[in-house]
């Protein structure tokens, strides 16, 4: 009797309420590994971070820990420092769902009928999102367009 392992975290994927989180949590991370990244590679210490931005050495060091819940205006302003800015790079937060799953979600959470979601999609309105953010999103974007 040989069974798949299940992974649960692709079963709690499914759950919204634990996808935003997820989201959160894991933004907060990749954005503290982005700064701890661009301060080495310029040669800064967290001091020295601290100092140019005008910050306690502890704020940069909570930031890289994911610790903090920074503003995108205050990651700019401390990339600055080090002459350096944000770069954003939306993907898929489950890689295995493809593009026309996503397609569905927005077209059951906007209770579009079949012509209507294959004229969006056609205009390229809903396809080519990748990301739950933006794909709340372009669901209010089509909202405010459509009506709900």
């Amino acid at each position: 009797m040989n069974q798949q392992p299940v992974d649960s975290h692709q079963v709690w994927l499914d759950d919204v309420e634990y996808r935003g989180e997820y989201g959160s949590e894991s933004a907060k991370l990749e954005i503290a590994a982005a700064l701890a990244d661009a301060r080495a590679l310029a040669g800064v210490t967290q001091r020295g971070l601290a100092e140019r931005a005008g910050v306690s050495q502890a704020y940069v060091a909570k930031l890289e820990r994911g610790g903090a819940n920074p503003t995108i205006g205050n990651i700019g302003r401390l990339l600055a420092c080090i002459w350096m800015k944000p770069a954003i790079q939306a993907v898929p937060l489950d890689p295995s769902k493809s593009m026309e799953s996503i397609d569905i979600e927005i077209a059951e959470r906007l209770d579009l009928d079949s012509e209507r979601i294959e004229d969006l999609m056609w205009q390229g309105e809903v396809s080519g999102i990748a990301s739950t953010s933006a794909l709340e999103a372009k669901i209010m974007v089509l909202e405010n367009a459509y009506g709900s």
